[in-house]
């Protein structure tokens, strides 16, 4: 009776520990797990973020001027000198410019320096200096002095952008030998440096004579801009282009010559072109309030320039609400402002394949802060307009009107970026986009552009094999590398025959390594023309997506047998004449791509989940381990407990 009254006096005296230890263990395995829950999921939900790259803030512009003496032919009314000083009122404050011309030697003609009132007088009365009277055109030496401080050095806090302006070709001698090897030096050499420095080279052939190829790989080859015409006079429009490009100014919306004024614009600048069928028609601005002015008579804090072709007029601190403009309505006239509240986007490419996917990402930020107040955001409204040729004033532009709600195309909800996926509605050529948000309060707006250029991006021949009893011939096919990564490349086929009838066909990937697919057209009927179209699915080697078909491939065997008898050796066969790319001339169904496999790496815009999974398996594991190791500790001293109870007792 005593042992049995001593085994339920310690049992009692015991277990309040024990259940003081048990509730401890239990209460620390608790707050460890829920710590640990916390961490992974914002870690996760960091890790899931989307990765907007926006240009730099400020940039850095410099202009080349060609003054050779063909200028005096291409541009007689030296329409150079209004537009270089249309460049230099449109630059910001604090925009880092100077200007070059250059002929046989090469002229500093407005010092490197920050942009003010004072550099912007030099830069004008220094404009009235061009002139076309120099026997040669040293391109490279132009480019080399103008980049000397940018050439093997990445950006710092400034977007790097060169305007080079020619009408000719690289010209330093009158041996034609030292212009070549001049040519070829500044394309291997100073080239590969501006591109490790991250400058984008604009170029402006003013000229049908002018070296196109050169300037065209100059541009596309930093991703900039090239731009060809015989016209002088669209120098102006030309360069307010190239501005919109090198510091994507902020601008309100101009409808109608009417625009709307909100009290965070600081300071706004009106660009407006002149009617060329009514030269003497002045310019008047109509401020909110009815107070009008043109340039005869203007208030003091009023600066207006006025040009054969154009008025730039700066306002600073104007008066909220309703504004017009009593002048020509040109698509090129502006109202750019100084504000706070802007909206932005990631950084778009200058140049694309026919076929790539585009991600445009926007946000509004004030004062240097991405805007995310979801409150806020659903009173904007945000749309995309793709404008068309204006040519084809009938056809409506295409338009997209953007939501932060995670649905159609927008990537996460509610953290303040609209997303747009652009690629179907891409033409050949130059593509423009509006980009507009407005509420009750404000409007803003920026103007982008692109070139949408048709590459063949699919290389094919033809090989002929003899085997043991026929001759086999296959259609070799291979993705142009110098454009296109070699990560996740699927090509498909489809073979039509000229009444109509198509099918999709099996490519043998020959071999992996070496990129190249292969089609068998040894057993086609060789009394038809059969046609082949190559499809590509992949990215660029830019790492954008691209979805890419080829031009039809014409196939008549009857011609490739009359053309292996008639040489010695299959490798002089002129695949030209057997395999010739012909334009689409009906429509043809469209091929069905496989799915793209997933990206190795995340792409401008998009929600980067891999990091965030891996956090989360991996914490998740060692809270497994813990929460085991716990257990084990917990039930070793329950063990000894009552190893220790059973001691006493005996």
């Amino acid at each position: 009776m005593y042992r049995g009254f001593y085994l339920y006096i310690r049992l009692q005296l015991k277990s309040p520990f024990k259940m003081i230890r048990k509730s401890y263990y239990i209460s620390m395995l608790s707050s460890l797990c829920l710590g640990i829950f916390l961490f992974t999921t914002c870690l996760s939900l960091y890790a899931a973020e989307q990765k907007v790259t926006t240009d730099p803030e400020n940039s850095d512009v410099r202009v080349l001027i060609d003054v050779s003496g063909s200028m005096k032919k291409n541009d007689p009314q030296n329409l150079r000198s209004p537009a270089l000083r249309l460049l230099v009122g449109l630059l910001p404050n604090g925009t880092r410019a100077g200007v070059w011309n250059f002929g046989t030697q090469v002229n500093e003609l407005v010092k490197m320096g920050l942009t003010d009132d004072k550099w912007k007088n030099a830069a004008i009365n220094a404009s009235k200096k061009i002139h076309s009277k120099d026997l040669f055109t040293n391109i490279g030496q132009a480019m080399s002095s103008a980049t000397n401080d940018w050439q093997g050095k990445a950006v710092q806090t400034h977007k790097r952008n060169l305007i080079l302006l020619t009408d000719g070709m690289v010209d330093i001698s009158k041996d034609d030998k030292k212009n070549v090897i001049e040519r070829n030096n500044i394309l291997a050499e100073l080239l590969p440096e501006l591109k490790k420095s991250d400058v984008q080279i604009h170029t402006i052939a003013l000229s049908e004579n002018a070296d196109k190829d050169f300037l065209e790989k100059l541009s596309t080859d930093t991703d900039g801009s090239f731009t060809q015409t015989e016209d002088a006079e669209q120098l102006e429009r030309i360069f307010l282009h190239l501005f919109e490009k090198a510091t994507q100014p902020d601008t309100i919306p101009l409808i109608d010559n009417n625009f709307k004024v909100d009290d965070s614009v600081y300071e706004l600048t009106l660009l407006v072109f002149k009617d060329k069928n009514a030269p003497e028609r002045q310019t008047e601005v109509v401020e909110a309030g009815g107070k009008t002015y043109k340039k005869s008579k203007h208030p003091r804090y009023v600066k207006w320039r006025a040009e054969k072709n154009y008025d730039l007029i700066t306002i600073t601190k104007p008066v909220t609400g309703d504004w017009s403009i009593n002048a020509n309505i040109d698509p090129d006239n502006r109202v750019m402002v100084v504000t706070n509240l802007k909206i932005q986007t990631n950084r778009l490419p200058n140049n694309v394949f026919l076929g790539e996917q585009v991600s445009m990402n926007l946000f509004l930020s004030e004062e240097k802060e991405m805007i995310k107040d979801d409150d806020f955001l659903q009173l904007v409204s945000i749309s995309v307009v793709q404008e068309e040729n204006r040519s084809f004033i009938e056809k409506p532009p295409k338009k997209w009107y953007l939501h932060d709600n995670g649905l159609r195309g927008d990537l996460v909800e509610h953290d303040g970026i609209f997303n747009l996926i652009l690629g179907e509605t891409l033409d050949v050529g130059k593509n423009e986009f509006i980009i507009r948000a407005s509420s009750d309060t404000f409007e803003r707006e920026l103007n982008k552009s692109f070139l949408v250029r048709d590459i063949p991006l699919l290389l094919s021949h033809l090989a002929i094999q003899e085997g043991e009893s026929k001759t086999i011939k296959k259609l070799m096919v291979t993705p142009n590398l110098e454009y296109l990564s070699s990560k996740n490349v699927q090509i498909s086929a489809l073979l039509s025959e000229e009444s109509g009838r198509s099918k999709e066909v099996e490519l043998e990937n020959i071999n992996p390594r070496q990129m190249e697919w292969s089609l068998d057209v040894s057993d086609l009927d060789h009394t038809k023309d059969f046609y082949v179209i190559f499809a590509l699915s992949g990215q660029t080697r830019k790492g954008r997506p691209i979805k890419y078909r080829s031009k039809k491939i014409s196939i008549n065997l009857n011609q490739i047998e009359a053309a292996t008898q008639q040489t010695d050796s299959l490798d002089d066969i002129n695949v030209k004449v057997l395999v010739d790319e012909e334009p689409d001339e009906e429509p043809i169904e469209p091929i069905k791509l496989e799915p793209e496999e997933p990206m190795l790496e995340p792409q401008e815009g998009e929600v980067d989940w891999t990091m965030g999974i891996i956090i989360a398996v991996g914490v998740n594991i060692v809270l497994g381990l813990l929460a085991w190791l716990f257990y084990r500790r917990w039930k070793q001293r329950q063990d000894n407990d009552l190893i220790d109870l059973t001691g006493e007792l005996e």
